[in-house]
């Protein structure tokens, strides 16, 4: 009876030691992230006008003015939000023992929307009038360019003035598709910026 009571005291001390071996290390580990979890740095936002939100991760911390000295270390991307306001984002970092600061002032959406509109609309005129002299300089260049055909066509020319005038018809065709081209362009470049005007104001 004794020797079996001694064989379940030595069991039962080896079956403690083996669990404390497979154990203690976890508690160890799970000790050592609580420790690092507990790092943190200082957050300090403000902004004009005050009572912005502060997003942090899609995670809406509060209003300015703002101050949180718990903040884990890490990279953040960080959004002010202001109703009749345009949102600001930054990306920021928050190290150990540090403060990051942040003051900001917000613009106004109205603002902006007048910047644009009246970017979009003065780049609209201005090529919509460069886009009349390039039409009336491909029309004068067309005109030029069928009189030169018909100089062409003309009979009694020699063959020396008639190579002289293909080589002045190609010139002026040549001519023409450039300014033709410019033109173009001008023409495109201008519906876009009229296009952005249209979609700038809504917003």
């Amino acid at each position: 009876m004794k020797q079996n009571c001694k064989l379940v005291y030595i069991g039962c001390q080896f079956l403690s030691l083996l669990l404390g071996s497979i154990f203690f290390p976890f508690q160890i580990y799970s000790e050592e992230i609580n420790e690092s979890s507990k790092v943190t740095g200082t957050l300090e936002v403000f902004s004009s006008p005050e009572k912005a939100f502060i997003i942090i991760d899609k995670d809406t911390l509060g209003e300015t003015p703002y101050f949180n000295d718990s903040i884990k270390i890490g990279n953040y991307k960080l959004v002010l939000k202001k109703p009749k306001y345009c949102k600001y984002k930054e990306r920021i970092q928050i190290s150990k023992g540090t403060v990051y600061q942040l003051n900001k002032d917000l613009i106004p959406k109205k603002k902006t929307q007048s910047i644009r509109r009246l970017s979009f609309s003065t780049l609209s005129i201005i090529l919509s009038g460069v886009s009349a002299i390039m039409f009336k300089k491909v029309k004068d260049a067309k005109n030029i360019e069928e009189k030169t055909w018909q100089e062409y066509m003309e009979p009694g020319h020699t063959q020396f003035e008639y190579d002289e005038l293909y080589e002045k018809y190609n010139a002026k065709v040549l001519d023409s598709r450039k300014k033709m081209i410019r033109q173009n362009i001008f023409i495109s470049a201008t519906g876009i910026s009229f296009v952005g005007f249209v979609i700038s104001i809504p917003f």
